[in-house]
């Protein structure tokens, strides 16, 4: 027997939703982190996001007119909204995920607190305890070109004065690379065995060294293929996909220019090593968000 619309609740509604593929999840982190100018997010401090299912996930929000603002789902490419996917696409990519993030002095921008809107035009704002299992602080570095191309900006930073970016900037992953007992690199490399590390390396084009491929893609179904093709047990899938993610970062921020302006090989591991450890806490959020879920079916 239906509920009737009064007595429907976001929880209602969220458990209606399949839920997401270990590959939907991975490709969507990497698909948020390269969603916007995330290189303009403040440095040190980072800015509070919110990961959450959403049954309009990849629609465009349009004037309907008589039905007013609503979901929209978008079948041509080229949508000022999701320009390179339709949303049949999207979904096949990354399934019912979506994000919100707050401002910087913690209140909502124009759209008002993270919600979902029907396309009835029924809307439901996320409850606190849901807010609060999705959540993560992002920073500039989530970007894959990191902040180095951006000269603008000083109001990123909270601290560390200095007249150039690139000193804040090394300042800044200075005191977050101390902070860490260990690189990833080397956690990561004692945590995963190495023939799974060596058998199930993706190219420079399948993990999008390469421009134009977006990177958000992989992993695909071949690679997910290879790793059962290896018996690699799924609980090393997340973490090779952030090991393969660091390197590539490396790579990618090791080949620009050399100059003042640029990362030397200290500031492109350290900017590597701060992405992949905000994709980790990106995976952790989509986890416990899906934890509760789960407690709630």
């Amino acid at each position: 027997m239906s509920q009737p619309y009064e007595s429907v609740t976001y929880e209602d509604i969220v458990r209606t939703l399949p839920v997401p593929s270990w590959g939907k999840s991975e490709r969507f982190i990497r698909y948020l982190t390269q969603a916007h100018s995330w290189y303009k997010l403040p440095v040190d401090a980072g800015r509070p996001f919110f990961l959450f299912l959403d049954p309009s996930a990849g629609c465009a929000l349009e004037n309907r007119g008589e039905k007013g603002w609503g979901p929209v789902e978008i079948t041509k490419l080229g949508h000022p909204t999701h320009g390179s996917q339709t949303t049949a696409q999207y979904r096949e990519r990354f399934g019912f995920w979506s994000y919100a993030q707050a401002l910087d002095n913690g209140g909502w921008g124009a759209f008002g607190p993270p919600h979902i809107q029907l396309f009835d035009g029924r809307k439901y704002i996320l409850p606190a305890d849901y807010l609060d299992a999705g959540r993560v602080r992002l920073n500039a570095f989530v970007y894959p070109d990191a902040s180095f191309a951006y000269l603008g900006g000083l109001q990123r930073f909270s601290k560390w004065p200095a007249e150039s970016v690139f000193d804040r900037m090394r300042w800044c992953l200075q005191e977050r690379l101390a902070s860490r007992p260990r690189r990833l690199k080397e956690l990561l490399e004692e945590e995963i065995p190495a023939e799974f590390r060596d058998g199930l390396k993706p190219s420079d084009d399948e993990i999008g060294l390469h421009f134009p491929n977006p990177g958000f893609l992989w992993p695909d179904a071949k690679w997910k293929r290879r790793a059962r093709g290896l018996d690699v047990p799924e609980k090393y899938w997340s973490p090779l996909c952030k090991y393969f993610e660091l390197l590539a970062q490396e790579k990618r921020l090791c080949r620009m220019p050399s100059s003042p302006g640029f990362p030397d090989h200290f500031l492109a591991m350290a900017a590597a090593e701060e992405r992949v450890a905000q994709l980790m806490a990106l995976t952790d959020a989509m986890a416990s968000f899906l934890r509760k879920i789960a407690a709630a079916r």
